[in-house]
């Protein structure tokens, strides 16, 4: 998969397949604790994602293949347990895009969640670009394409491997503004720093229940546990911060990339023109 982590496409035990971040990547075990309490409060508020889950690396399966390129040198893949994403769909039969045209974004069945992320990663002080992947879903109207949208890659929240929360500031968008203009920001918003406001200590320190202690270095328990504790108090500035976000990208928000949005079209209509062509072929692409 592309990406600083290195990710894997990877196939359980149990048929499925996930996107699998291992420790000791070079972004640092660190993304992976934030991946695994950023999915489960995003679940809370209705935003779409996959389930995260732990995955088991049995000792057979680890060699010299399995390795990080790191300063042009090869570090293996050690340690039993590693985060894994679950693929929406199987990537085997059908094809997961990570970026729809313009003109395909107003098929997309849940436009909301690009506001209620949007809130979300001001909150969770998200530093990557907002990474969303889309699946094709079954029509009602025939000739007419649906996409459903699942929001990916929580590693750069609380600042990466900083363990940081800072006022973000034209950090975690999307790479098309333009999907921006197609919903009811303000609405939308409004609506989920209240849904956040009101989410108890407990749905948010629960997932350090099953973190597991091969993730953590010596210390970074208590500093996690600070840091939370920070974000729980950090609710009391979010609906100003949402606020002066949502005014700094008004101006803005039908601004695309001339450059990406071709590029965009391009590869999108290639990939189109592959699921029309065969159902069995694919293209995974998304990465971590």
């Amino acid at each position: 998969m592309r990406g600083g982590s290195q990710a894997r496409l990877v196939e359980g035990e149990d048929g499925r397949f996930y996107v699998a971040k291992f420790t000791g990547n070079p972004q640092g075990n660190r993304t992976l604790v934030n991946e695994w309490i950023t999915q489960p409060i995003m679940t809370v508020l209705g935003i779409s994602t996959p389930p995260v889950r732990l995955l088991r690396l049995p000792d057979s399966l680890r060699d010299e293949t399995l390795s990080f390129e790191v300063n042009n040198k090869k570090m293996r893949v050690e340690g039993e347990w590693h985060l894994g994403s679950l693929c929406p769909v199987n990537p085997e039969t059908k094809i997961i895009f990570d970026f729809l045209p313009q003109r395909f974004l107003n098929n997309v069945s849940n436009l909301d969640d690009f506001a209620k992320v949007f809130v979300l990663d001001r909150w969770l002080y998200q530093l990557d670009q907002r990474q969303a992947i889309f699946v094709q879903e079954r029509s009602s109207q025939p000739g007419q394409r649906r996409f459903r949208a699942y929001f990916v890659d929580h590693g750069m929240a609380f600042a990466g491997s900083a363990w940081d929360l800072r006022e973000a500031s034209g950090h975690g968008l999307y790479r098309d503004r333009n999907v921006y203009s197609l919903v009811d920001m303000s609405d939308v918003c409004n609506q989920t720093v209240s849904q956040i406001e009101s989410l108890t200590e407990k749905e948010v320190f629960s997932p350090l229940k099953t973190l597991p202690e091969s993730w953590l270095s010596p210390g970074s328990k208590s500093k996690l546990t600070r840091l939370l504790k920070k974000l729980l108090a950090n609710r009391s500035g979010l609906r100003r911060l949402v606020a002066s976000q949502l005014d700094s990208i008004a101006g803005r928000k039908h601004v695309s990339s001339i450059t990406g949005e071709r590029f965009a079209e391009d590869i999108t209509r290639k990939r189109m023109a592959m699921a029309t062509d065969s159902g069995t072929r694919t293209v995974a692409c998304y990465g971590s």
